[in-house]
């Protein structure tokens, strides 16, 4: 995935991420921007997965909502339908697929694998 990072006149931190990803630089601009305690939840979230003490970690915002698992971080935006992540297929043995879900909206729905974002965190980390 790539990304840029980048302010407004205001200093405002703003991201922007490849195609496919835009959601993610959305939900980073809006949602987390430079909230510590956002990312202190983000991160000890990704530990929690890692270590195997939670299967998933799910943090729901005003436009945005994030699921991440051992696989994969899935971003998908409130405001067009999203009616949850029961909605998504996923079979911890089978390749994480969103079949069923017509997912055109880039801006609105991402995913990457969780290597990816956890590097896309650490580097927000590091601009803010």
């Amino acid at each position: 995935m790539e990304y840029h990072f980048t302010t407004d006149f205001t200093s405002k931190p703003k991201a922007k991420c490849s195609m496919d990803h835009e959601a993610f630089g959305h939900w980073l601009t809006e949602e987390v921007s430079n909230k510590k305690d956002r990312i202190t939840k983000l991160n000890e979230g990704i530990k929690n997965i890692e270590l195997g003490v939670q299967k998933t970690f799910l943090l729901e915002g005003s436009d945005y909502a994030l699921k991440l698992t051992r696989e994969d971080a899935i971003i998908s935006a409130t405001d067009i339908g999203f009616q949850g992540f029961d909605d998504l297929i996923y079979d911890e043995d089978v390749d994480f697929e969103i079949d069923e879900l017509a997912l055109d909206d880039q801006q609105g729905h991402a995913m990457c694998g969780l290597e990816d974002f956890k590097e896309l965190i650490s580097a927000w980390q590091d601009f803010i």
